[in-house]
């Protein structure tokens, strides 16, 4: 994947392009629609498909005492983006400079840079820019004036409403992890890099890898049961997510149990969807009791792991 961090790197593809403009938090089935729908309209058109997106979320800028938990960092982001054929794909600084930017400039600066500009495509009533002044008629405009075809996608719909990243973030909220897949278009997954912790779960006889999920959006804590593939081979995950109450812990942590893996992940980013929630958090009389069920968790694990 070629990662671009300037608008101006758009004339070193070496080819015309369409992009595919959004936050694209979560990548879910909206975002997915897009970016195949300029796929196919760069095949049309002999030119190169880019997805271009914003880090940080906007709203981290905009709203930061009040903006969502993301749903996908951007190393995630950038996962999700790869399984989607993504070749090229332009990050863009999202600062409060940058929010000032007039609506029309951004479309300019974009059309200057592209060797040419043959589509720009966006989700369905797109706003943008300074004060979210810009939005697809404006493009549209632009199109005319500066040659290049724009693509609105029509509504993605699930139960009869707007897929959107806050539905996916409600559902993960609420703990429905099968509405969270409905939208997603995937089981929800969880992604971090793996950090030291306190090697507590060597000493009960399941080890854990302690993820740094980067601020990404959590469900409610307890014990889940997932997957993880690690070198080409898919693994079981006992995942728990809470302050672990029985080994009297305050901070809330992502502890995964990868069952049939004995190596070292330290500094690496791992991927663990998850397929089904076995219980809540729970506070044990002692350690043999808390040892006691996570056995039972991890067979629990192995059984939804195999469908």
């Amino acid at each position: 994947m070629n990662i671009l961090y300037d608008i101006g790197d758009l004339a070193g593809i070496g080819g015309p392009a369409c992009l595919a403009i959004g936050v694209f938090d979560g990548v879910h089935r909206g975002h997915q629609a897009l970016i195949r729908a300029v796929q196919d309209a760069a095949r049309q058109r002999s030119a190169l498909p880019v997805v271009v997106t914003f880090e940080p979320h906007p709203l981290k800028v905009l709203r930061p005492d009040n903006a969502p938990a993301i749903l996908t960092s951007l190393d995630h982001k950038l996962v999700l983006l790869g399984r989607l054929g993504a070749k090229h794909v332009l990050v863009i600084r999202f600062d409060e400079a940058f929010s000032r930017t007039p609506p029309e400039d951004f479309i300019r600066s974009l059309v200057a840079a592209c060797q040419p500009l043959r589509l720009i495509g966006v989700g369905f009533r797109w706003e943008f820019g300074h004060r979210r002044a810009g939005n697809v008629s404006l493009i549209e405009h632009l199109g005319t004036e500066c040659d290049f075809d724009v693509l609105e996608l029509p509504p993605v719909t699930e139960d009869h409403d707007h897929i959107s990243s806050t539905r996916v973030r409600q559902a993960i909220t609420d703990g429905n992890l099968e509405q969270a897949a409905r939208l997603l278009g995937r089981p929800f997954s969880i992604f971090g890099a793996v950090v030291h912790g306190e090697h507590l779960g060597h000493q009960l006889g399941f080890p854990t890898a302690n993820l740094d999920v980067e601020g990404e959006k959590l469900p409610p804590d307890g014990v889940y049961a997932g997957t993880c593939d690690i070198g080409g081979q898919t693994h079981p995950v006992a995942i728990n997510i809470g302050t672990r109450p029985t080994l009297g812990g305050t901070e809330r942590r992502v502890e995964a149990h990868i069952i049939g893996f004995d190596g070292d992940l330290y500094g690496q980013r791992i991927e663990v969807p998850l397929l089904k929630f076995l219980r809540p958090e729970t506070r044990f009389d002692n350690l043999d009791a808390l040892r006691a069920q996570i056995a039972r968790d991890v067979e629990a694990t192995k059984t939804a792991a195999k469908g």
